[in-house]
């Protein structure tokens, strides 16, 4: 006669024939690596590098502002930079002043891009 004191352990692997999984290897299933700290620098070196690019430009878009005529100027050949809006206040800037506010622009999107592509050269070649 079969001894009845020893049960069969109660577990869905009994009745779905699928392997037992404990939790722990159910959440380790889940669980992502912290990433190294150099990777968290150049994300962090990255954000900056943008943000710090933005904050030049509407810095310099500021200073045009308060210096900008009401209506623009024939004679130093300023043309309009920034509107708010239908019919709303309007910035006019000669064509240098421009090509700062264009240039600030650009390298708050390519100064990240130039970043990430300087540290990844220089990762491949010690590599």
């Amino acid at each position: 006669m079969k001894d009845m004191t020893e049960k069969p352990p109660l577990s869905s692997a009994s009745w779905t024939g699928l392997p037992e999984e404990t939790p722990a290897q159910a959440f380790a299933r889940q669980f992502r690596p912290p990433e190294s700290m150099a990777t968290q620098h150049k994300a962090a070196m990255t954000a900056l590098l943008f943000v710090a690019g933005i904050a030049l430009f509407f810095g310099w878009s500021f200073i045009l502002g308060l210096s900008s005529p009401a209506t623009p100027s024939a004679e130093t050949g300023q043309t309009q930079y920034w509107t708010f809006g239908r019919g709303g206040p309007a910035f006019y800037v000669t064509r240098v002043e421009a090509g700062i506010g264009l240039a600030l622009i650009s390298i708050s999107l390519l100064g990240p891009a130039g970043f990430l592509g300087w540290t990844a050269w220089r990762e491949r070649r010690r590599a």
